[in-house]
């Protein structure tokens, strides 16, 4: 809307996935015609994973965030009209809009009972009601920051992702580094509330090893440049 004061007419790029529930494709064209862009959309049908190895050959490293697919057929189709294009990256880590974000909170009943005593009372109370959900929040409520933000972002457990590897590698790779980082930096900002110290962790892990790494990657090797307004210093 803010480049539309500057531009005109600016045109936009975005993807569709008709059928599924997560497509954003007619309130991409509704909003473009609202505010006067120029639409173009790609739309992502059987053909999502057709020319697979060129967009991922340029990588040079293993890179699992699939949305790097769309993003990299929305920067051939802009390459086509634009060389440089602005993105949305780093609003989700800015106001909160992952689903990690949202906090079921506490039982209520916890509130009554001494965090010290929390354990103790769970196991009891799992072992003489035979309730299982009781045994889960005791475990849960046991667990470091870290580790449940790491429980929110990935994709497998670690034990399956370890069978990829060869046993070589598995050998060799220090299987905590990811988790020693992720409660350092929660430590960091043990003065913040619990929101903003996972906004903060998003923004020095997930947002720079993934969502700018795919969205520089992506752009320049499709022969244009990705840049990010929401994550300007003075914003």
């Amino acid at each position: 809307a803010l480049a539309v004061e500057h531009h005109p007419g600016i045109p936009r790029f975005t993807a569709s996935f008709p059928g599924a529930a997560e497509d954003e494709g007619a309130i991409a064209a509704a909003t473009a015609e609202k505010l006067g862009t120029t639409h173009h959309s790609y739309v992502l049908k059987n053909n999502f994973f057709s020319d697979f190895q060129a967009q991922f050959k340029d990588f040079d490293q293993p890179f699992a965030n699939s949305s790097a697919l769309s993003l990299g057929r929305i920067s051939k189709m802009a390459g086509a009209y634009v060389k440089v294009v602005l993105s949305g990256d780093g609003a989700d880590e800015l106001f909160g809009g992952y689903h990690r974000h949202e906090f079921p909170g506490d039982p209520s009943f916890l509130k009554f009972i001494p965090k010290a005593l929390h354990q103790d009372v769970l196991k009891v109370g799992a072992k003489v009601t035979g309730k299982k959900s009781l045994d889960v929040l005791r475990k849960n409520l046991a667990l470091s920051e870290g580790r449940k933000f790491l429980n929110r972002i990935a994709v497998s457990d670690p034990e399956t992702i370890l069978t990829l590897l060869s046993p070589q590698v598995v050998a060799e790779t220090d299987q905590e580094r990811l988790l020693r980082r992720l409660n350092t930096l929660f430590d960091s900002r043990k003065d913040s509330d619990q929101l903003n110290r996972l906004l903060y962790v998003d923004m020095k892990t997930t947002l720079v090893d993934e969502m700018l790494t795919k969205c520089d990657r992506m752009t320049m090797m499709n022969g244009i440049e990705g840049r990010v307004p929401f994550l300007d210093h003075r914003f």
